[in-house]
């Protein structure tokens, strides 16, 4: 089940983790096979997902179902 959008404009891994209630290694996994778009945000070392790419993403996943 998907969480509501916060007020974050950036998801990091652990926030886009908890979105979709999956552990770190699932996450991984699914960045490597392509069922997450790349990350588009880099702030330093880290790195993560604008919540408009993640969004984007869940609705053309939606319309391919």
């Amino acid at each position: 089940m998907k969480q509501p959008v916060t007020e974050r404009a950036i998801l990091w891994p652990a926030d886009l983790q908890r979105r979709y209630g999956i552990s770190g290694p699932t996450r991984w996994r699914y960045e490597r096979d392509g069922h997450l778009p790349a990350r588009d945000v880099k702030i330093g070392p880290r790195s993560g997902w604008r919540i408009e790419t993640i969004v984007a993403h869940e609705r053309a996943d939606s319309a391919a179902a």
